[in-house]
């Protein structure tokens, strides 16, 4: 009995990650049947509807739930950053949103990897002190298509990881945690 739902363990175990696989060799593709950025067959998929088609690429992609809000939870972080004004203060605000999404970029992409494929390089080629308004949103968001990016949920996780640790770090300095 044990032997028989070891065999049936395993096969799930091993169509499961094959069809990882699949996904991961589908994304990027476009189809009805699975998600653009992730590959994953979904039920339901529909536009992503972010503010930033053109530059993400996304504009007549199908998306799964998933990916549509890290989608909107990455362009909801770039437009707070856009909005931010630009200071040369080390509290700055746009520097600081500017300084999750690298850091968010170089734990979601290959940190020792420092070429113009990768995301982290790409968003290095901004200043978050001295570029104009402007042009630090065109170069932001032309990172983005440059690298043909497709990793939004890992993005928007690593982001909201960045805030968090910022978060306790500064709790801490105020004494809240002792």
């Amino acid at each position: 009995m044990t032997n028989e739902n070891d065999n049936e363990l395993l096969g799930a175990v091993t169509d499961a990650l094959a069809e990882q696989q699949r996904a991961i060799a589908r994304a990027g593709k476009m189809s009805p049947f699975w998600c653009f950025y992730c590959g994953v067959r979904a039920p339901e998929l529909s536009g992503c509807a972010c503010p930033f088609p053109e530059s993400f690429g996304c504009a007549g992609k199908r998306v799964c739930a998933e990916c549509q809000i890290a989608h909107r939870s990455v362009a909801s972080h770039l437009q707070e950053m856009f909005r931010a004004k630009r200071v040369d203060r080390v509290s700055s605000i746009r520097n600081r949103l500017y300084s999750d999404l690298y850091s968010a970029a170089l734990e979601v992409g290959d940190e020792d990897n420092c070429s113009p494929k990768e995301l982290h390089f790409r968003l290095a080629q901004a200043d978050a002190f001295d570029d104009e308004p402007d042009d630090f949103r065109q170069r932001i968001l032309a990172s983005f298509g440059k690298v043909r990016f497709l990793q939004y949920k890992e993005l928007a996780a690593a982001i909201e990881r960045e805030k968090q640790d910022r978060m306790v770090s500064l709790m801490v300095r105020a004494g809240l945690f002792r």
